[in-house]
């Protein structure tokens, strides 16, 4: 992240994990890039569910929600 410019962007971080959600790391992002715009309602599924059909759906509402 230390290499590119967010300055004015919109970042919309989302992650796979096994049982520790986001762990802050959207919190962590939001800080690092006072200058960006970082939607902290990002996705975080466990990886069962990520290659699901479950998950599939999760993502596309996920992404409708943002206007996606």
């Amino acid at each position: 992240m230390r290499k590119y410019d967010f300055d004015g962007k919109t970042v919309i971080p989302f992650n796979t994990h096994e049982e520790s959600g986001d762990a802050g790391t959207y919190t962590t992002i939001q800080e690092k890039l006072s200058k960006a715009t970082v939607k902290t309602n990002g996705l975080a599924l466990d990886g069962k569910t990520a290659r699901s059909d479950d998950g599939k759906l999760q993502t596309i509402e996920w992404l409708k929600e943002l206007g996606y």
